[in-house]
């Protein structure tokens, strides 16, 4: 039981900080410089005390290292809800699953309002895409709102280089001008 109330403050800390992060952007600030680009990545199930960047000496995940190195990484966070689809939608709409109405994986999608983090990026000109491979994430949960270009269906990492791997085509849905 131990492990497992770990294993969901790991993904809350995770999931928070890319949120803390994000929300940043969406700071009012008349004189503040252009933030450059932004990479949001949310990764489902990852034990943040596992990663490189956050200590762990075995880990093996560069990429992720780096990305850390190059931007803001939070040590502490706090998730509201432990399930993919309304913790992402509170990740992309700073709301609470009570505001947004995205309550479990299945069965729930969110609605006109609130508004996105895509769609306040898209309104100050940036190009938005999104790249998922969460089923539970799917165009349905209508979190694809303000991204120009949306792909689905994405094969997880370690399934591209298995020879072994069934592999779905990705779903591409342009929404926008790029």
């Amino acid at each position: 039981m131990r492990a497992q109330r770990n294993a969901a403050a790991a993904r809350a800390v995770a999931r928070a900080g890319i949120w803390l992060a994000a929300s940043a952007l969406l700071l009012p600030s008349c004189d503040a410089p252009d933030p450059g680009d932004v990479v949001l990545v949310v990764i489902d199930t990852l034990r943040a005390d596992r990663l490189g960047c956050t200590g762990h000496p075995e880990a093996r995940t560069p990429v992720l290292d780096r990305l850390a190195r190059g931007g803001a990484l939070f040590r502490e966070a706090v998730s509201h809800v432990p399930v993919t689809a309304p913790s992402t939608t509170s990740i992309l709409t700073g709301t609470l699953p009570t505001q947004h109405g995205v309550r479990d994986n299945a069965f729930f999608s969110l609605g006109d309002e609130p508004p996105t983090l895509a769609e306040a990026m898209a309104r100050t000109g940036r190009s938005t895409a999104a790249f998922v491979s969460a089923a539970v994430l799917d165009r349905s949960v209508g979190l694809d709102r303000g991204f120009a270009v949306a792909l689905t269906n994405v094969p997880r990492v370690l399934d591209i280089f298995s020879p072994l791997t069934v592999r779905k085509p990705c779903t591409i849905t342009r929404l926008g001008k790029v």
